[in-house]
C-alpha cells in the first residue's frame, strides 16, 4: 500500500497505538518518548520534548510538581511575604 501511494505521490501517514509507537525504532532514536524519574512511584513514560534543535541544549522533562512544592519559592522570594506569614496562610487552609 505505502509503494502504491508513494508511486501516485499521495501524502498518507501511519496511524499508531501507544504500543506501535513504544516499539517504533524512529521514535525511540529521538527520544519521542521519555522515561522521567518520580520521586513517589518511580519511572514514568511520557512524551518527549518536540520539536529537537541540534544546537540547542535539551532541558530534561521533571515530573509534575506536588500540591504545594512551591509554595515558599512563589509566596516568600516572589511575593514577599515572610515565613510567618506563609504558616499562617497554611494554618488557615487558605493554601
Amino acid at each position: 500500500l505505502c509503494a502504491s501511494l508513494d508511486d501516485a505521490r499521495l501524502a498518507y501517514s501511519f496511524i499508531y497505538s501507544i504500543e506501535d509507537i513504544m516499539h517504533d525504532p524512529h521514535y525511540q532514536a529521538r527520544g519521542t518518548i521519555a522515561s522521567v524519574p518520580d520521586p513517589r512511584i518511580g519511572p514514568v513514560k511520557m512524551a518527549g520534548v518536540i520539536p529537537k534543535f541540534p544546537d540547542r541544549e535539551e532541558k530534561p522533562i521533571e515530573p509534575a510538581p506536588d500540591l504545594g512544592q512551591h509554595n515558599h519559592e512563589i509566596y516568600c522570594d516572589l511575593l514577599g511575604l515572610s515565613a510567618e506569614e506563609l504558616s499562617a496562610l497554611a494554618e488557615a487552609d487558605v493554601i
